[in-house]
């Protein structure tokens, strides 16, 4: 268990690293996982806005007479 922890701990501190000193083109791909990832943030923020709005109408209806 110790040994798979200090390995992970050494894989996130090589992937900072290369990202720090753009090795291998990183920066651009972290730029691109980022953008993607902002994409993916917004579509679910759309979603559960509908998913409100949705809630919010059925809620009015059912309060009507």
């Amino acid at each position: 268990m110790f040994g798979k922890l200090i390995m992970l701990f050494l894989l996130v501190g090589l992937i900072a690293l290369a990202v720090m000193f753009d090795w291998f083109g990183s920066r651009d791909l972290a730029l691109q996982g980022l953008d993607g990832g902002k994409v993916v943030v917004e579509k679910l923020a759309e979603v559960g806005d509908s998913v409100s709005h949705v809630l919010e109408t059925m809620h009015q209806d059912k309060d009507k007479p």
